[in-house]
C-alpha cells in the first residue's frame, strides 16, 4: 500500500470515528481548562469535519475515550501502584 493510500485510509478512519453518534453533551460533564492554542486547533478540526453534530466537548470526549482505551492497562498499573484503584471504574468510550 502506498503512503498516500495509507494516509487517506487513516484520515477516513479518523473522520468516521469522530462522526459517529454520541450520547455525550457538555452540560453533563465537568469543566476543564486547556491551552489556548489547543482550543484553537481542536476547534478548527471540529469545523473542518463539517458537521453540526460534533461539538468541541464531544470531540475532546472521543479523543480522551480513545486514549483511555489504548492505554487502559498502563493507566491501571499507575493507579494500582499509587492509589490501589482501577481505571475500569472510570468507564470511558466504548
Amino acid at each position: 500500500m502506498e503512503a498516500k493510500e495509507m494516509n487517506e485510509g487513516l484520515l477516513q478512519e479518523y473522520c468516521n470515528l469522530l462522526k459517529r453518534e454520541s450520547d455525550f453533551t457538555a452540560r453533563d460533564g465537568k469543566s476543564v481548562t486547556i491551552r489556548e492554542e489547543y482550543h484553537a486547533n481542536l476547534s478548527n478540526i471540529v469545523k473542518a469535519l463539517g458537521t453540526k453534530d460534533i461539538s468541541l466537548a464531544t470531540y475532546i470526549d472521543r479523543v480522551l475515550g480513545e486514549h483511555i482505551q489504548k492505554y487502559r492497562g498502563a493507566m491501571n498499573k499507575v493507579l494500582e501502584v499509587i492509589y490501589k484503584d482501577n481505571i475500569e471504574s472510570l468507564g470511558g468510550a466504548e
